[in-house]
């Protein structure tokens, strides 16, 4: 038999060295330490972590806003640079500076920028042959050859010859190389044969012409761009119209130090289709306009028995803008030509003139940024609205129809009316104006080498311009001597 004792009392203590309690302290003081520091490197993250761009109070400084607004600025004068310094006093953007989207900026892109032949050539085979009829082109020849002219009267085809030989929008085969023909001439439902293939047909090479467009091959970018500057083509631009505001997406890639890129948006301006407020088909319809307006056989082959020409070559013209035509109109049909014939071109400004600005831009901020008083002067100058009319036409006894080309139908207003804007829809005349603002003004004053009595004289708010023009002087009086910007090479008469 075994005996069990009662379970002892407790175990024995063992004391405790002075080593296990600095363990403990110290144990207890990095965990406290580590919290800290953990929340303390947090907060200093902070600035850095509540942007995709890893900078530092990115949101509190509104730096999106101010990059944004620095490139919108600067992009338009870059035209050759591909450096921005950020820190330079050309960047400086002073109160006076109406930042905003340029909308005219994606036409410069297209007209000018896109208008290099690799640029065409890609764009072209990009686009759906649906849209080829709807391109804003006024066709000179339909082949490179130049055998069959589509000029809708002798002396825009005498025009073509002279000025538009280079430009490669003007001959149709520069399409028709580069897209589906097969496809397209399906999508135009039988008006391409009837318009200009049925013409094209009866005349020497013209049936071996549409064969090869048949079966032709296409090239690579490379050759294809060879291929058409052998035919003395060194551009592809296409006419200026107002059917469509053209879209476009900038951004810029910001890189920091730890080599991670992220995308800033600097313009975003959307496509929109413009529809009844196309007003610049007045001048010219366009190539779908020109194919659906005939009828019959008639062709738009000015080598052909069938042209429409032969028989009225006015005959585009009434269809496009009416019978008879309103004052405008006819004012443009008597001294510039007819109407549906006209071409419409974007003019780049000389780079001389873009240059010249900027230099002035940049000197008017560096004293900005160096000069208080002007700085002060500068930015607190009035802007506004003049109303100039000239001298010529201060009378009583003159009806005024508008300075716009496309809106013809408004009647006659004694009011000088305001000259052509891109998305002006012809609907409630407006006066004439000129706005007013710091760096105009300026620069204006400079160029007239500061002889600027009697400019008042042509406005109808005359107080209100002399106001502005004293202020003008005043800032000026506050600058080191200027030379007067260079102009001659424009041959201006001021």
């Amino acid at each position: 038999m075994i005996l069990v004792g009662p379970p002892s009392s407790g175990d024995v203590p063992i004391p405790r060295s002075t080593f296990e309690y600095l363990k403990d302290i110290v144990g207890l003081c990095y965990v406290v330490l580590s919290t800290i520091l953990g929340v303390y490197t947090l907060y200093q993250f902070l600035p850095y972590m509540n942007n995709d761009y890893f900078w530092p109070d990115f949101v509190e400084n509104h730096v999106a806003e101010v990059l944004t607004n620095i490139y919108n600025t600067q992009l338009p004068f870059n035209t050759n640079n591909t450096t921005l310094d950020l820190i330079a006093s050309l960047v400086i953007i002073p109160k006076q500076e109406n930042v905003g989207l340029n909308l005219a900026y994606p036409r410069m892109i297209i007209y000018n920028d896109l208008s290099k032949l690799d640029a065409a050539v890609e764009g072209l085979r990009h686009l759906d042959v649906n849209q080829v009829s709807y391109m804003v082109s006024q066709y000179c020849w339909a082949d490179l050859k130049r055998r069959w002219g589509m000029a809708h009267s002798i002396s825009r085809q005498e025009r073509c010859q002279q000025r538009y030989s280079h430009n490669g929008a003007v001959y149709l085969e520069t399409i028709l190389r580069n897209i589906d023909f097969n496809a397209w001439v399906l999508s135009t439902q039988g008006i391409f044969a009837s318009r200009i293939q049925s013409a094209i047909d009866t005349l020497d090479e013209g049936p071996e012409w549409i064969n090869y467009l048949s079966t032709h091959s296409i090239l690579s970018v490379v050759n294809e761009v060879a291929y058409l500057r052998a035919y003395h083509m060194n551009n592809f631009v296409l006419q200026y119209a107002n059917q469509y505001q053209i879209g476009i997406k900038e951004s810029i890639t910001i890189t920091n130090a730890l080599a991670k890129s992220t995308l800033l948006h600097v313009k975003d301006i959307p496509w929109v289709d413009r529809g009844v407020m196309w007003t610049a088909q007045y001048l010219f319809g366009g190539f779908r306009s020109d194919m659906t307006a005939l009828t019959g056989n008639q062709s738009l082959i000015r080598n052909s028995s069938t042209f429409y020409g032969l028989q009225d070559e006015s005959f585009l013209e009434y269809y496009n803008d009416g019978f008879p035509l309103r004052p405008i109109h006819q004012a443009i049909h008597n001294d510039i030509g007819q109407l549906s014939n006209i071409d419409l071109y974007w003019i780049q400004p000389p780079t001389n003139l873009i240059n010249t600005i900027k230099d002035f831009r940049t000197l008017i901020l560096t004293f900005i940024s160096s000069n208080a008083t002007f700085s002060s002067l500068f930015n607190n100058k009035t802007s506004g609205i003049l109303q100039p009319i000239p001298p010529q036409w201060q009378t009583n006894n003159l009806l005024f129809y508008g300075g716009n080309p496309f809106c013809g139908f408004g009647a006659g207003l004694s009011i000088v009316q305001d000259s052509f804007g891109f998305d002006d829809a012809c609907s409630v005349p407006r006066p004439l104006t000129l706005n007013w603002n710091a760096f105009n003004s300026l620069f204006a004053y400079l160029v007239m080498n500061k002889n600027i009595s009697g400019v008042c004289d042509a406005c109808i708010n005359t107080a209100r311009c002399l106001k502005l023009t004293s202020e003008l002087t005043q800032s000026y009086s506050n600058l080191p001597r200027i030379t007067p910007p260079d102009l001659s090479y424009l041959k201006l008469s001021i």
